[in-house]
Order: structure tokens, then C-alpha cells, then sequence
């Protein structure tokens, strides 16, 4: 139940409602039907599908070590404009998991060019022989 209120909220918010009218709307509809116990699980809700919808138009790049942004950076260069994105949209973090190369993930999409899956790739290679 707290899921289809936070989709209603969203979508309502999405079609150009202003934020504060929305959620004072499902408040008050909350309120009448005695059901504010459930506020607190709604907005645990919306922060979820707000984070789903983020990566999901979000376009990350990430690399093992700050120094290796500037490389990948240019690596990417020729990938950004087939999956329709800009050079500004894209942000750089750093992933602890990666050994070295770049990982560029948005958009449903996903550019792995890291160490992590060559050497991943390697051992899946050796180890079925």
C-alpha cells in the first residue's frame, strides 16, 4: 500500500505538480482515511524509487584511483554520443572494488572496460578448461 501512494505521489510530482500541493494532497487523504501510520513508510518509499530513478537516468563513471578519471574520461569520449549523452552529464566516482580501467553505467546501459572484468574474465576462461 505504501508503494502505490509514493507512485501516485511521484507521478503526480512527474506530470508537473508542485511538490509541496502533492504531498499536502496525499496528507490530507492519509488523514481522512486514517491512515497516517503510514506516512513514515511512504516517504521510505519515494526515497527508494527516487534512488531507482536516479541511476537510471543518471550516467556514472567509475574508476579504481582519482588519477585514472582523466584517462577514462577521454576513453569514454567516443561512446557518450551512441548512447545519446553529454560530456556534463556524466559523474565521476570512485569504486574501491575496481583493480584499475573504468566502468560507464546510465541509462540502462553499461561500458565495462575495468581490469576487474578482464582478469574475472580470465579465471572464468581457466578455471572450465
Amino acid at each position: 500500500m505504501p508503494d502505490s501512494y509514493a507512485k501516485a505521489l511521484w507521478v503526480t510530482i512527474q506530470r508537473g505538480a508542485k511538490s509541496k500541493e502533492a504531498v499536502e494532497s496525499i496528507r490530507q487523504i492519509l488523514e481522512r482515511d486514517g491512515r497516517m501510520a503510514l506516512l513514515p513508510r511512504i516517504v521510505r518509499s519515494l526515497q527508494r524509487h527516487a534512488a531507482r530513478e536516479g541511476r537510471r537516468e543518471g550516467v556514472v563513471l567509475s574508476v579504481a584511483r582519482q588519477e585514472d578519471a582523466r584517462r577514462a574520461r577521454s576513453e569514454i569520449g567516443g561512446l557518450l554520443p551512441e548512447m545519446g549523452i553529454r560530456k556534463d552529464e556524466v559523474t565521476t566516482q570512485i569504486d574501491e572494488h575496481l583493480i584499475g580501467g573504468w566502468r560507464l553505467e546510465g541509462r540502462d546501459r553499461l561500458a565495462d572496460a575495468s581490469y576487474k572484468k578482464y582478469l574475472l574474465d580470465m579465471y572464468n576462461a581457466a578455471t572450465k578448461s
